[in-house]
């Protein structure tokens, strides 16, 4: 099964997008400028294609789960907007979505 949700937002509506596995739930969360991913997305290959990006601390089931969580690893391109690992995600996802 695959959830998306429009989440209200400063800056404009982010999407959030669940896609039920089998362990674990594959989450996203896309900004204008960038995206929020569970750790079961590859950073190296977001840093490679040159993505703002980041991914989200633990180990999160639900858009919401990852929007109550923070900032574990960053592209250079989320580094370049002020990202930093420890950051809550809300805070990311504002400078990703200006």
């Amino acid at each position: 099964m695959v959830r998306t949700q429009e989440i209200p937002f400063e800056g404009g509506p982010l999407m959030g997008v669940e896609l039920h596995l089998f362990a674990v739930n594959l989450i996203l969360i896309k900004a204008r400028a960038g995206f929020v991913m569970c750790g079961y997305l590859n950073l190296d290959v977001a840093t490679r294609v040159e993505d703002v990006a980041c991914t989200a601390k633990g180990r999160v089931n639900t858009v919401e789960e990852v929007m109550a969580t923070t900032v574990n690893l960053v592209t250079p391109g989320a580094a370049a907007l002020g990202i930093s690992p420890g950051m809550p995600i809300p805070e990311a996802l504002k400078l990703m979505n200006r």
